[in-house]
């Protein structure tokens, strides 16, 4: 990778975050987006960076920037303080950053920085925060009693192998439930705060909720005080140059009991950021102590609130009626060899051929197999031809409607088996056969817009997890199988579920759902 190095002609009028995105440009201009993706790379955006830096409420005087990149981050917290809060605070900021194409330029960056405000004092750390917090942690002699005021950052996000150094490590240190380096950092960096110290991090959504970092969110939950979350709606605005698709969120925490309101706000991308409203929120509605997950929930308005409410309130689920969902068994690339085009033995189900209330297939697309082979490999892959709801596990990029789903009835195929491809969830009996009334309500339930609000409400992921579906309220079986009988005949979806969820509405209730 080539440098450039005429970053001696920068203008030193250029403030501090000007300097470093300048330099970071220059970064992203000589570097490949692959070699960035493989190291978590995802510069913080200036405006993004300074809505952060303006989320803290303390005067920081020691600051921990744990993946520092370029510095902007940093930069823009100093700016803040120096600018805005306290212009003489001396402040001390340690940073970590293990690329060592990037150190030299994140030195550049916090001497300009100095020239601006000399009350600056910093110390860079060319090493892998993560590891080497770790290996301190495990080290009675080598952990350091430095505490801060103030940690601020945009981690790196990657999965961690299970097998690797540090996920051992980890383990090794009660650090369970962090599959990816992001939340990892997030649990180090709570144990490096003062009480009543501030964290503020941009990262994914994805830790919400599930149980992949069930264990992350309880542990870090019952620490810390959860005080702003900022979610974008856009899944691509924030890191567009990098080509990024994910929900992400601001969170702001600190090391104190739990506050009784959460603020809340949220904003497409990040033109419109700095015009953010923040809406004060119980506690109890945004994280969820009850199923035991500690889910974090975002309800963004009022009627949000109020759809939370109306769900809460249904006291049935798929376990209750006697109903299981799981992902479907067969994995494409697994299992090309028994996997066909043209036309055999048994029908093979896949993300493509389901919409809204509707199965499009065949389908004809060249790399989308439509029919499974009869041989002994597919076997132990196939389900039997029954009545099920097919629920897609991913959603389109900037989709809104997050639940697709659809019913399949046992007629629709002669044979004894089916194939249902792992992109696909799949709802069915356990000891029985679901209705053909419940096949259809379920299924329109899930696509109506109630529900599809109250799942993007708690739901961090663009994939739809079966653990979460087995918990969502539900209506009572009645109510499904009236929903079932009359969606059969028309395609007025919502119109019906709003019909029948207002027969068994309360009189409020009644006018949120003429709202949705």
């Amino acid at each position: 990778m080539t440098l450039i190095s005429q970053y001696s002609c920068l203008n030193n009028n250029y403030s501090p975050v000007e300097y470093a995105l300048t330099l970071s440009e220059d970064y992203i201009r000589n570097s490949t987006i692959e070699y960035r993706k493989k190291r978590g790379q995802f510069f913080t955006p200036p405006i993004v960076a300074r809505f952060m830096a303006g989320l803290s409420k303390n005067l920081p005087i020691r600051i921990l920037d744990p993946g520092a990149g370029l510095g902007i981050l940093s930069c823009a917290v100093i700016e803040n303080i120096c600018n805005n809060i306290n212009r003489k605070c001396e402040i001390q900021i340690d940073l970590y950053e293990k690329d060592q194409n990037i150190v030299p330029l994140l030195k550049k960056v916090m001497e300009h920085t100095r020239q601006h405000f000399p009350q600056v004092k910093y110390k860079i750390y060319p090493v892998d925060f993560a590891q080497e917090i770790l290996l301190k942690h495990g080290n009675i002699f080598g952990r350091e009693n430095i505490l801060y005021d103030l940690i601020i950052a945009n981690p790196p996000y990657f999965k961690i192998q299970s097998t690797s150094t540090i996920a051992r490590t980890a383990k090794f240190n009660n650090l369970q439930g962090n599959t990816n380096i992001y939340s990892l950092i997030m649990a180090l960096s709570k144990d490096l705060l003062k009480d009543a110290g501030e964290m503020i991090f941009i990262v994914p959504r994805s830790f919400c909720s599930g149980l992949y970092f069930k264990y992350f969110r309880q542990e870090i939950l019952r620490e810390m005080s959860l005080d702003y979350l900022h979610i974008f709606n856009s899944r691509r605005n924030v890191f567009s140059n990098d080509s990024v698709l994910q929900e992400n969120i601001i969170i702001k925490m600190s090391k104190q009991p739990q506050k009784q309101t959460i603020k809340i706000s949220s904003s497409y991308g990040i033109d419109d950021l700095p015009h953010a409203k923040a809406d004060l929120v119980d506690v109890r509605k945004v994280i969820d102590t009850k199923s035991g997950l500690y889910t974090i929930r975002i309800p963004l308005s009022n009627e949000d609130e109020q759809i939370m409410d109306i769900v809460h309130n249904w006291n049935a689920s798929l376990s209750s009626l006697n109903m299981a969902i799981s992902t479907g068994p067969i994995v494409s690339y697994r299992s090309k060899s028994w996997l066909a085009q043209n036309q055999t033995e048994y029908p093979l189900i896949c993300l493509n051929n389901v919409k809204p209330m509707e199965i499009s297939w065949p389908i004809t697309h060249p790399q989308k197999p439509q029919y499974v082979k009869k041989c002994p490999e597919s076997s132990k892959w196939l389900v039997p031809n029954s009545n099920y709801i097919l629920l897609r596990r991913f959603s389109a990029k900037e989709e809104r409607q997050r639940l697709v789903a659809t019913p399949l009835l046992k007629n629709r195929f002669n044979t004894a088996f089916i194939g249902i491809e792992n992109h696909l969830n799949f709802i069915y009996r356990p000891k029985g056969t679901l209705t053909i009334d419940e096949t259809y309500g379920i299924a329109a339930l899930l696509n109506s817009r109630i529900l599809n609000r109250y799942f993007q409400i708690i739901n961090g992921h663009t994939q739809v997890n079966a653990t979460e579906l087995q918990k969502i309220p539900l209506p009572q079986k009645e109510a499904i199988i009236e929903m079932g009988k009359l969606v059969r005949t028309t395609n007025q979806i919502d119109n019906i579920v709003f019909k029948i969820l207002q027969n068994i509405a309360s009189k409020s209730e009644r006018l949120v759902l003429a709202n949705v």
